[in-house]
């Protein structure tokens, strides 16, 4: 089930009160978005970085394993190794996973980039699950 926020669908990144098939059709439309298993930093404010998995990736945002010391609606940090920092900030939370939306998008090329990389492992697995 998606979240709601107000009695409205949260889709990825998207908050409409469309129907879900309309939310999800809106969403495709809006990005291309990829399954990932990468370990990543996060930081919010003056906080301390914090370890995270990164689920899914957008253009526009991501998903990542909620962490209990972050503060919804507010902007943090993203760090993968080998990127510069990604401001984004963070749009819904259902369970244990968060959605986060791209101050900026992320260019195509460094969206393949980071798939790429998170999908290098043997027999297509993501790389950040078999490296020791």
């Amino acid at each position: 089930m998606l979240p709601r926020e107000n009695g409205r669908f949260v889709t990825g990144l998207i908050v409409s009160n469309g129907s879900y098939e309309e939310n999800i059709e809106l969403h495709r439309v809006r990005a291309r978005r990829a399954p990932v298993a990468l370990t990543c930093d996060i930081r919010q404010g003056q906080r301390p970085w914090a370890q995270s998995r990164l689920l899914n990736l957008s253009e526009t945002g991501f998903c990542i394993v909620w962490l209990p010391a972050l503060e919804h609606r507010r902007g943090l940090w993203l760090r993968i190794p080998g990127l510069q920092l990604l401001k984004a900030n963070i749009r819904w939370r259902s369970g244990a996973m968060m959605g986060c939306e791209f101050e900026q998008r992320l260019h195509p090329a460094v969206f393949d980039h980071i798939v790429r990389q998170a999908n290098s492992g043997p027999g297509g697995l993501p790389a950040q699950m078999w490296r020791a």
